[in-house]
């Protein structure tokens, strides 16, 4: 596994990764830097992501099958919030607005 995979999945630490590499870990630390280097790296994190993001969202389908109607609940909620379906919001009432002394 390259630093890169393994600093984006957070089996290493930069240096630990750096020794990987055979980097002093500031070296390695100036590198990841550069914009090229940044650039990369945002790439496989957005890609773990999708990754993580997919099996996350299998998670939550499968709550709605669970036993427990509180978990049933909870994950119909956020799945319908994903979709824009949203129950009313509630309205707040502030009593103490109109408490005002008035002399």
């Amino acid at each position: 596994m390259s630093p890169i995979a393994s600093m984006v999945t957070g089996e290493s630490i930069t240096a630990a990764a750096a020794k990987v590499v055979g980097l002093s870990r500031e070296h390695l630390s100036r590198e990841l830097g550069k914009p090229h280097v940044a650039a990369f790296m945002h790439q496989k994190v957005q890609r773990n992501l999708a990754v993580a993001a997919t099996r996350a969202g299998a998670a939550k389908v499968e709550l709605l099958d669970c036993d427990n109607a509180m978990v049933r609940d909870r994950a119909s909620s956020f799945v319908l919030g994903l979709v824009g379906i949203q129950p009313a919001s509630q309205l707040s009432v502030n009593l103490g607005a109109d408490l005002e002394r008035r002399e």
